[in-house]
């Protein structure tokens, strides 16, 4: 059915006043609602939900307001992304129409990682057409078997020359068949997480938590092979302590320890 049901106004802005918002959110708020107010998000077709994405996106973006998915420097509203902004955003879409907040919504979610950890090159390619809404972003998580819990997904990424090959599967992929960036969920090494036998074998034989643990699946997990430990810790009954020398954690920490390797190196030399 086409076009959708007109709410009977915008949200409340009372909140709008407290100190945690600044003019600029309220700035947006009132440019949202006379963008809504005015027909911007146009004849909704929930029928044709791809096609009604494809356009809205556009809209948003011909309107400025996908600028808050993502940071200044590639074509942004603020230096770092705005909680507060994406927060109003997506209440006032969504008091308008699920559908608008949906796509607003995925354009970040789907990019979230780029703006985060992505190489200059590819913020530079991505970004700026993600806030003009000339690309649509998807984000590929959930998995036939485990959902969308993170900790549970199968998906690896093997690296193999300057790739990765990835192996495993991922349904309901939100924006999935529309998109032009994919973002996709897969490990790069063992589950970063392992399991005590005893603790295993006493709970399961006490029936414990039988509604969300599979004891079963368990058994694969029943020693520490391949987990990685970062720290060489060892835990007590009186106590803990990390062995060997802790590794500098502060900007200070690590530039004294440039300057302690760089006077050995240097004693190094003279002693040669």
């Amino acid at each position: 059915m086409a076009g959708h049901a007109a709410a009977a106004g915008p949200p409340s802005r009372d909140p709008l006043d407290w100190p945690f918002f600044e003019e600029r959110h309220r700035t947006l708020a009132a440019g949202l609602d006379g963008f809504i107010a005015g027909g911007g998000l146009g004849d909704i077709d929930h029928a044709d939900a791809d096609g009604a994405c494809r356009k809205l996106v556009k809209a948003l973006g011909a309107a400025g307001f996908l600028k808050n998915c993502v940071p200044a420097a590639y074509g942004g509203a603020s230096e770092a992304i705005d909680s507060r902004a994406l927060c109003l955003s997506r209440e006032t879409l969504a008091y308008a129409d699920g559908l608008a907040d949906f796509a607003f919504a995925m354009q970040g979610l789907g990019t979230g990682a780029i703006s985060l950890s992505g190489s200059e090159e590819l913020k530079q390619r991505i970004l700026p057409k993600i806030a003009a809404g000339a690309l649509i972003a998807a984000f590929a998580l959930t998995e036939p078997e485990a959902g969308s819990d993170v900790a549970a997904m199968a998906t690896a990424a093997r690296r193999d020359g300057d790739a990765y090959v990835l192996d495993g599967e991922k349904v309901f992929i939100s924006n999935g068949g529309i998109a032009d960036v994919y973002t996709g969920f897969a490990r790069t090494g063992e589950p970063g997480m392992y399991f005590i036998p005893e603790v295993m074998d006493r709970w399961r034989a006490e029936g414990r938590f039988t509604d969300f643990i599979a004891y079963d699946r368990l058994e694969a997990y029943r020693d520490f092979s391949g987990t990685r430990i970062e720290e060489d810790v060892l835990v007590t009954e009186t106590g803990k302590r990390i062995l060997g020398k802790p590794r500098p954690r502060t900007p200070e920490k690590v530039e004294a320890a440039r300057g302690e390797k760089g006077r050995s190196c240097n004693w190094l030399y003279r002693l040669g």
